[in-house]
């Protein structure tokens, strides 16, 4: 797959690498800084779990069932995944 869409293949592997490459970022600037930061698993474990919750509390229902991906994402929610980060960081 690689040689027939090289470009498409760069961006899958960026899409899959950005969440840890921004961890990683923030773990850089706190090291440059002086101090060691022990509390990224920590907060991306209640990142992903109030992702999840928040995913499961909208998702619709279909014959008894969870759908997921099958509604598009509210804009207030992404206001407070974003203000749950902002949140998070001054913790």
């Amino acid at each position: 797959a690689y040689l027939r869409k090289p470009t498409q293949c760069l961006v899958d592997a960026l899409r899959t690498m950005t969440p840890i490459g921004m961890l990683a970022l923030g773990a850089v600037v706190v090291i440059i800084a002086g101090g060691i930061d022990l509390s990224v698993a920590s907060v991306a474990t209640f990142t992903a779990t109030v992702t999840v919750t928040v995913m499961v509390a909208l998702s619709p229902v279909v014959n008894d069932e969870s759908v997921f991906g099958s509604v598009p994402l509210p804009n207030w929610a992404l206001a407070v995944a974003c203000l749950a980060g902002i949140a998070t960081g001054f913790m």
